[in-house]
């Protein structure tokens, strides 16, 4: 965690706070609609003023603690974001099709927001599972790439989490854009900085992502491509991008598509969708945006480990062994286990089975 006793978490998505704010507010209309005197106003002005400046305080570092990292990103079909001010990490994922050459992406189909002319077309998204704070699980059918994804988030700790996605093709190859990048929408100048720790062929260990912001510290990111079929592209089944200094996170999609039919034109069919320009900053750069691509044909998984506080480890090896032991067979158990709490805690608040005998699959 940063120094200064933790994290510096956005205090606005605490919805029981915002209610008593909103009746303060409108305490101070009453009054002043009502003519009391001015006096007597500005006491209970002063008075709620001083207690809503401790309101919170009641909740302990342990709650916030627990709302650090979340699916808050409703508009994307599959991200995560950091409850941070006033930059904040985010995370999420991007896919398309791949023609049979390898010598063009399907642009009409490059999936990552929540468009309603795309559910139109057939796609279907949304957590079917989530207990609002550490796992969630949603089926994305993707009629439009002949693709179905599954899509896991799990936190292991407050500071670290895993996204899980899996999925199968039924018919050609794909190609998923995994990200990790900071947002200074509400920031006027930051320190945060993100690089490639090493960005390797997957037998010569996996991909590690470093990075610094003033709110959460030092962290790492691995990605682990798990069971299925990886096609390698220059030799390497992740391939690395570094956005261009002063890409926003609202830009990515568009300076990924510009970066890609840069290099389009320049590769052989079999390399087409490498980034042939993708070489990484140089030490003094500060880049903010970070993309890893993955080729993937038939069935397929991969899992992506945030590392934060301690867990980030001193170095990349020892990130990578850190989350190793929390991926693979290891996760898909944890991912079970939240499964099986969650339909228990969904049964036992409403009780479905007793009033419509509905299977787990019709309730989910």
């Amino acid at each position: 965690a940063a120094a200064g006793g933790g994290p510096r978490i956005a205090s606005g998505h605490l919805v029981s706070c915002g209610v008593v704010l909103l009746l303060g507010i409108c305490l101070r209309l009453a009054l002043s609609g009502a003519g009391v005197a001015g006096g007597l106003g500005s006491a209970v002005s002063a008075d709620f003023e001083h207690f809503s400046e401790g309101l919170l305080e009641h909740f302990g570092r342990e709650h916030n603690e627990s709302l650090l990292w979340g699916t808050y990103r409703p508009g994307l079909l599959f991200g995560v974001k950091s409850r941070t001010i006033p930059e904040a990490v985010v995370a999420g994922l991007m896919w398309t099709s791949v023609s049979k050459t390898g010598a063009r992406l399907d642009e009409s189909n490059f999936r990552h927001t929540c468009e309603e002319s795309e559910t139109k077309q057939g796609l279907k998204f949304g957590f079917s599972e989530h207990d609002g704070s550490s796992y969630g699980k949603q089926t994305i059918t993707d009629p439009g790439n002949k693709v179905e994804l599954q899509t896991y988030f799990f936190k292991r700790a407050f500071d670290s989490w895993t996204m899980r996605v899996a999925g199968s093709s039924s018919k050609g190859k794909k190609a998923l854009y995994f990200y990790l990048g900071v947002d200074e929408e509400l920031s006027a100048s930051s320190s945060s900085s993100l690089t490639f720790e090493r960005a390797e062929a997957y037998d010569g260990g996996p991909t590690v992502l470093r990075g610094h912001t003033p709110s959460l510290g030092d962290f790492r990111l691995v990605v682990l491509p798990g069971s299925g079929v990886l096609r390698a592209v220059l030799d390497r089944q992740v391939q690395p991008w570094v956005a261009p200094a002063g890409t926003a996170v609202v830009g990515l999609k568009d300076a990924l598509l510009r970066a890609l039919h840069q290099d389009l034109e320049g590769s052989t069919p079999a390399e087409a969708v490498a980034f042939a320009g993708a070489d990484a900053p140089a030490a003094t750069d500060r880049r903010t945006l970070l993309v890893v691509q993955l080729v993937v044909e038939g069935d397929f998984q991969a899992d992506f480990a945030f590392l934060g506080g301690a867990a980030a480890g001193s170095s990349a090896d020892a990130a990578a062994e850190a989350a190793k032991e929390g991926s693979g067979e290891r996760l898909t158990q944890l991912l079970q286990g939240a499964s099986e709490t969650f339909r228990a805690r969904f049964e036992s608040t409403f009780g479905l089975r007793h009033k419509g005998g509905r299977s787990d699959d019709e309730i989910a």
